[in-house]
């Protein structure tokens, strides 16, 4: 399973979420730096929902610091 990019060549994904590379990136990006180069918690229900990194988070069906497999 994979995905062709804007050139039309073919990548496999390199980590699929419900993986131990899942939960990492969860982990990683569930704090982040804000503009003022201070570390806060990322509240994807609130103000922030429509940020990257958000958006990547809600892809990746992160829960916290833990990734979830998507059914179906």
């Amino acid at each position: 399973m994979g995905y062709k990019d804007s050139e039309g060549k073919k990548h496999n994904y390199v980590a699929k979420p419900g993986t131990k590379k899942g939960d990492s990136y969860c982990a990683r990006s569930q704090k982040v730096n804000g503009p003022d180069g201070t570390e806060h918690k990322v509240d994807c229900s609130g103000a922030d929902k429509n940020t990257t990194n958000c958006k990547r988070r809600k892809a990746w069906g992160c829960s916290g610091a833990k990734s979830k497999k998507k059914k179906g």
